[in-house]
């Protein structure tokens, strides 16, 4: 068992946003879930909390630490047996931010692993108006995105997302699927930087509509 960890051991398990006034307080809440080994500090997830907050976000960019298999055949195995304590985890953090402001809105920016958690969660919070943008989702996942409408993001050659997942991905008629030719698990083409910073700003740029879309 290898172990992968989305934060410094020195940090605490999960971000806070800061304490605000009442005339402080923004309507909108944008939540950031870090895959295995893919914080809330690289690229993907970091461009995702400036879009937010350009766009009059509170951000709360989660951390926890996951222990997986670096192995896809085991991965639904693996999930099940990691997610009831992230859930809970991540369930006190959103669960504290949802109490003390008064959102209308609510964003999900997930990655990876953190899109099961960021699917599953939001069953839990039924009576919020939560809005997914799934980045690199997995095939556990798949539920989730059938159930709302949402935004998602993949690579023609990531391994943990293959082409089957996203053929099934595609075919789900709430689903707008960016899909960028030749990009990796981190949405990046190997050896052609100039192609990797193009799907990144491709990548703010449906950020923005995600987050202004009415």
């Amino acid at each position: 068992m290898l172990q992968f960890e989305t934060t410094d051991k020195r940090k605490p398990a999960t971000s806070q946003i800061p304490e605000t006034s009442t005339a402080q307080q923004k309507q909108k809440l944008a939540v950031l879930f870090p895959g295995t080994g893919y914080g809330c500090d690289r690229p993907l997830l970091y461009y995702a909390r400036r879009a937010a907050e350009q766009e009059g976000c509170d951000v709360l960019p989660l951390t926890y630490t996951v222990s997986l298999e670096r192995n896809p055949a085991k991965m639904t195995e693996n999930v099940q047996q990691a997610l009831p304590s992230v859930l809970h985890t991540v369930l006190a953090a959103v669960g504290t931010a949802l109490c003390r402001g008064r959102y209308t809105q609510i964003f999900f920016f997930s990655k990876s692993f953190g899109t099961i958690v960021a699917g599953e969660l939001a069953q839990k919070l039924p009576k919020q108006d939560i809005r997914q943008f799934f980045l690199t989702p997995l095939e556990p996942t798949l539920p989730y995105m059938q159930k709302h409408s949402c935004f998602a993001a993949s690579g023609t050659a990531d391994p943990w997302v293959p082409q089957q997942v996203r053929e099934k991905i595609l075919s789900l008629p709430g689903v707008r699927m960016s899909l960028f030719p030749g990009a990796n698990h981190s949405l990046e083409v190997p050896g052609n930087v100039a192609a990797s910073v193009r799907n990144l700003q491709m990548l703010i740029d449906s950020y923005v509509a995600f987050l202004c879309e009415k």
